[in-house]
């Protein structure tokens, strides 16, 4: 029972992803429409919208969150590397190298904070098993948290999935066979 439970979600997930890969293809060769096009006139052109996370830089330092409060809670096995308050714009070159936030104003005041995990950390549907180091951006001013980057050194990140038995491989290997000759009678 087990094992027919097993295929049948396999053959759904197959399903799916076929239905989805199919989709997202279609999308990407579509012509755009005309709300995707470019403005020609130089007066369509709008500005862009203001960041949420407005220019703070003239904020004293004792008007903004506090320190211990940007780093929260050490939970059990963290280690506080650092914690340092700096505008966001040099946080994300520093952190978000191959990112842009837009909504965040590169003179915002934002705290960076540090913690290693030396026996590890779980996150989603994955964990690092040692020496896990977890930055976090803290706005400053309202204490949202603005983002967070998971560092896991080589060899030590594991996912928490069970990888198939030879049956089920076998089992997905002939379902992509059936809808590839599926594919072929439609043609």
């Amino acid at each position: 029972m087990k094992f027919v439970t097993k295929a049948l979600v396999l053959v759904a997930l197959v399903i799916s992803g076929v239905g989805v890969f199919t989709l997202v293809n279609s999308q990407a060769h579509s012509q755009p429409s005309s709300q995707e096009e470019l403005p020609t006139d130089p007066n369509d052109v709008r500005p862009p919208k203001p960041a949420r996370y407005q220019d703070n830089k003239s904020i004293p330092p004792g008007q903004l969150i506090s320190q211990e409060r940007a780093i929260g809670k050490l939970t059990s096995g963290a280690k506080l590397v650092e914690a340092k308050l700096m505008l966001w714009g040099e946080a994300e070159k520093a952190h978000f190298r191959n990112e842009k936030n837009n909504n965040i104003d590169v003179n915002r005041q934002v705290w960076v904070v540090r913690k290693v995990y030396a026996k590890g950390i779980g996150f989603d549907s994955a964990r690092c098993k040692a020496n896990a180091q977890v930055n976090s951006i803290v706005d400053a001013e309202t204490g949202d948290n603005l983002g967070v980057e998971i560092r896991c050194p080589k060899g030590n990140f594991e996912a928490d999935f069970n990888p198939l038995t030879p049956q089920e491989q076998e089992m997905i290997k002939q379902q992509r066979l059936e809808l590839q000759r599926l594919r072929q009678n439609q043609r």
